[in-house]
């Protein structure tokens, strides 16, 4: 606006002038609800100062961008989204050749968002106690790893002992054969020494 056209006239009304100028507003009604004609009646400004669209269905393309507009931050992470968005319009679109006005698109966006947070926040749950899951079997499976290597090294330890215990035995053993040997000898010898104490005598 230039300054001319507010010249003379207060802050309010260069605000309702301004407001009335850039400010555009889009009302979408449904054709199809029992109380259209009322609401119509009611509002003759809607007739005589608004400018009038009338369309009783979407595009294939308004509804994709709807789609995309309502349901963009939902399946930001889906790989799919497109796929899911196309399945979107095309049921309503469906719906829409069996007289379903433009405004069941939106109650149907809302019902799949609802649908689709839900599933996801329980397939999230399931994923947290799966992590936890996984992480338990993570630390059973470093302690089960320990007391293996534990195992080893005590095996390894008892097969040690084990053998310097079969090397004493057989030690003992073989001072045992040599002691029994020597009391042979020694009885030998004192059987031989008796039988010349009797020569002697």
């Amino acid at each position: 606006s230039t300054w001319g056209e507010n010249y003379g006239k207060s802050l309010y009304e260069c605000f309702i002038l301004r407001v009335a100028n850039f400010l555009r507003v889009v009302i979408s009604f449904d054709h199809t609800h029992p109380r259209f004609a009322v609401n119509c009646a009611a509002n003759p400004a809607f007739f005589t100062h608004c400018h009038l669209v009338w369309s009783e269905s979407l595009t294939k393309e308004s509804m994709s961008a709807i789609a995309t507009a309502e349901l963009g931050d939902t399946l930001k992470d889906i790989a799919n989204r497109d796929e899911v968005l196309g399945a979107v319009v095309a049921l309503h679109r469906a719906a829409a050749a069996t007289g379903a006005p433009p405004r069941k698109l939106f109650a149907l966006i809302e019902t799949y968002r609802s649908i689709f947070t839900t599933k996801k926040d329980s397939r999230g749950d399931q994923t947290t106690h799966l992590l936890k899951g996984l992480k338990k079997l993570g630390e059973a499976k470093e302690l089960v790893d320990e007391l293996s290597r534990k195992a080893v090294e005590q095996k390894k330890e008892l097969a040690k002992k084990q053998s310097e215990a079969d090397e004493a035995l057989k030690n003992i053993t073989k001072a045992m054969s040599k002691a029994a040997e020597r009391k042979q000898e020694v009885e030998v010898l004192q059987a031989g020494l008796k039988d010349e104490d009797k020569v002697i005598e």
